[in-house]
């Protein structure tokens, strides 16, 4: 099926009547200071869906703007955008290519649109042969080279390589296995023994260490560096190349190159073109997850995901969560003349939650061109950024009360953690204390001391630090972005961005070892950058 067309963002007739409601809502309310107090729209934007708690109340909205953001998600087709999403139809035009995310966790349920029984059977024998491998991990079945269990997993991979598996294995550090220590690996380092893996645990023992090698091309140069130098130092080490299938696996969709490389052909995990990487936690991207947390955890955690493609695929509107969170961003985004979003959680076990939506939110909608190839006027996705409340208290929040930007936020806790209740209530005291001065501001005669207030912020909270409830989290955050996506006209799906850059790096390859001059190619920056460079190191 042909990919939707969409109508220009700023010709939808909602989109010139949000531009006035801003100008009386600002003159109303903002300049004032004061925030708008509607007790039974208030009400209307406090929820408690699926264990969590979210509080929409403390933005810059009234009635006719959710009314109007509303129609304007009506005039983007978001409901027929959002059952081609579901369907398998083709919503990335650029690549023409489905994406199917959400297959990865529906159980082989059709109930949300998705008929393709070859997409349930693939997704089904790969959840298959990561169960298998994982517990034979996990009872100890799997032995290194020298007959000894594997202690030690390290999953080697970049971006959504990485991202996801890393958030996930913190988030549910305390369901590990207790014979299990898992390390993430994405960027080569500086260290003087470039064939030590010195970075990731000094206590790391060959014979005792699984390699997860995770890239849909096999071709990510950052992934094969760190690779390689896994490889050298496990044969340096006491191994050799005919004990590699003990100590190294893949996770990818280029099984001819995962298996020149050495890999063998039973422990290569597919991916698919319909998944892309920052949607691939739930695929078998999340191997190292599974072991860590073993399969029925797993299972929970895709479970939870379903919960909140279920949720966003039939609940109406007015009580979509996802929905709601993508209207109010763009509110903000487009029209409030907001140009950040911060998300700050108050657990550690969220402490990779910034990095991980950085990527999801500004890969999939930093774009300037719309789905017919125009050139943008006007913002797509925001700057995300944000680190654990506890610590931001300390820094960057003195610019969220008293800067001059308008920065919306997402504030996120863990209402019962039974594992260390007196420090939580100390978190979650102190985020329900910023939520509320940031909106009530403070007034005093001594204008340094003086709070605006009106700031505006969301409260999410997790009823408990659950698989489901990780999976629920990323899930919603997925399905904003998909919506924020259909809005703005634009393919969340492909990363053409970043591709360039790549490109130029295959053409530096002698770059600092022959005379700048030689490579006709640079401009007068990269120039004098690479003669400095030389000069630096005696060349």
């Amino acid at each position: 099926m042909k990919p939707l067309r969409n109508t220009k963002f700023t010709t939808r007739q909602a989109h010139q009547k949000l531009q006035g409601l801003f100008q009386s809502l600002h003159k109303e309310y903002l300049l004032s200071g004061e925030a708008p107090q509607n007790k039974n729209l208030s009400n209307q934007l406090r929820f408690e869906v699926m264990d969590m708690y979210f509080d929409f109340s403390r933005h810059w909205i009234n009635q006719s703007v959710i009314e109007e953001l509303t129609n304007l998600s009506i005039e983007s087709k978001l409901e027929e955008h959002i059952n081609a999403l579901f369907c398998g139809d083709i919503v990335n035009s650029t690549e023409n290519r489905s994406a199917l995310h959400t297959a990865l966790r529906a159980n082989g349920s059709t109930s949300l649109g998705i008929k393709d029984n070859a997409v349930h059977s693939v997704i089904t024998k790969t959840l298959q042969q990561m169960h298998d491998f994982s517990e034979t991990i996990r009872n100890q079945q799997h032995l290194g080279y020298k007959d000894t269990p594997i202690t030690d997993i390290v999953n080697i991979g970049v971006g959504g390589s990485d991202l996801g598996p890393k958030l996930i294995t913190q988030a549910l550090q305390s369901l590990h296995s207790e014979n299990m220590n898992i390390h993430f690996w994405s960027s080569p380092n500086n260290d003087p023994q470039p064939d030590q893996p010195a970075t990731l645990h000094h206590s790391l023992k060959p014979e005792s260490t699984l390699f997860i090698l995770t890239s849909k091309s096999f071709t990510t140069e950052e992934m094969l560096i760190n690779a390689n130098i896994a490889k050298n130092w496990f044969i340096n080490n006491g191994g050799d190349s005919s004990l590699l299938h003990r100590h190294f696996v893949a996770v990818t969709a280029n099984e001819k190159a995962a298996n020149e490389w050495g890999i063998t052909k039973k422990h290569i995990f597919p991916l698919w073109d319909w998944v892309g990487g920052r949607y691939s936690v739930w695929s078998a991207v999340g191997l190292s997850v599974m072991i860590s947390i073993g399969h029925q955890n797993f299972t929970q955690l895709l479970a939870g995901a379903r919960e909140m493609d279920e949720h966003f695929y039939h609940t109406p509107w007015q009580k979509n969560i996802p929905i709601l969170m993508a209207l109010i961003g763009i509110w903000y985004n487009n029209y409030c003349d907001s140009k950040t979003h911060a998300i700050i959680p108050y657990h550690s076990a969220l402490e990779n939650l910034p990095s991980y939506l950085q990527q999801l939110e500004m890969e999939s909608n930093g774009k300037s061109i719309d789905n017919q190839g125009n050139k943008i006027d006007y913002k797509t996705a925001p700057v995300i950024w944000g680190g654990l409340g506890i610590k931001g208290q300390h820094s960057y929040h003195q610019l969220l009360h008293q800067g001059t930007v308008c920065c919306p936020i997402d504030f996120i806790g863990v209402a019962n953690e039974p594992a260390g209740e007196d420090n939580n209530n100390f978190l979650l005291k102190n985020l329900l204390a910023q939520s509320a001065v940031l909106n009530t501001g403070k007034q005093t005669k001594e204008p340094h001391k003086f709070l605006d207030g009106n700031r505006p912020n969301t409260i999410i909270l997790l009823k408990q630090l659950t698989p489901q409830a990780i999976g629920r989290l990323l899930a919603l955050y997925e399905h904003k972005v998909f919506t924020q996506g259909v809005i703005w006209n634009i393919n969340s799906f492909d990363q053409w961005g970043v591709e360039e850059g790549k490109n130029i790096v295959k053409k530096y390859q002698n770059l600092f070892t022959e005379p700048p001059s030689n490579n006709k190619t640079l401009d007068e920056s990269t120039h004098l950058a690479v003669k400095f460079i030389q000069e630096a190191r005696g060349i």
